[in-house]
């Protein structure tokens, strides 16, 4: 049986009906990628100014050469915590924790100019 609503429409109605469904649904896409893309910049703290990142590398304890060439939404600078101590280690690992993934590795002492060498890991929480 017929449904009374589209028993009274022709049939050029019943088609009309799926042109605002389908722009409904073509906006509702297209906002969703632009929320996806948006959202990471809207998100992303403000970066480490010039005179702080210039302080940061005047007090540095070590330098290192980093692995492969990186993007960012621009300069920070991250203290370490009170009990951890960078002269116990050699290397240092960028993760990152939102994502849970590896971002790079430099070694920052004993390094040769080439930062190609094998890299000492560091100990585990469980291992101290």
């Amino acid at each position: 049986m017929r449904h009374p609503l589209f028993s009274r429409l022709g049939s050029d109605m019943k088609n009309r009906i799926w042109i605002p469904i389908a722009s409904h649904l073509a906006t509702a896409l297209v906002a969703f990628t632009v929320g996806i893309y948006v959202l990471p910049v809207l998100t992303a703290s403000e970066g480490a100014s010039a005179v702080e990142l210039q302080v940061a590398a005047e007090n540095a304890r070590h330098t290192g050469c980093l692995e492969r060439d990186l993007t960012a939404f621009g300069n920070f600078v991250v203290p370490l915590p009170a009990d951890v101590n960078p002269a116990q280690y050699t290397s240092v690992v960028i993760w990152c924790a939102r994502f849970s993934t590896f971002i790079s590795a430099a070694r920052y002492r004993n390094a040769t100019t080439s930062c190609r060498v094998p890299m000492q890991r560091a100990p585990t929480a469980a291992a101290r």
